[in-house]
């Protein structure tokens, strides 16, 4: 994947499931997880498989059922 393009990751966030939509090279890739802590490790392998090595991610505001996957994804980033 090239590293000059803009990767943005979009959530969905509910109580029991976060939905992905992750738009990059013209492309969308959709998956959902479960908003769990398994859910954000399945999260974490999903962009991990997919070699990106920055993604620009945004959730809505919902307030704490964001949290665990804000932290998630905060966290991959360090």
């Amino acid at each position: 994947m090239s590293n000059n393009s803009k990767i943005v990751l979009g959530l969905d966030v509910a109580k029991l499931k976060l939905d992905g939509a992750l738009i990059f090279e013209q492309q969308v890739l959709t998956e959902q997880f479960a908003n769990t802590l398994v859910g954000f490790r399945l999260l974490q392998a999903w962009l991990y498989c997919l070699h990106l090595k920055e993604v620009h991610a945004c959730l809505e505001a919902t307030g704490t059922y964001g949290a665990g996957a804000a932290h998630c994804l905060f966290e991959r980033k360090n």
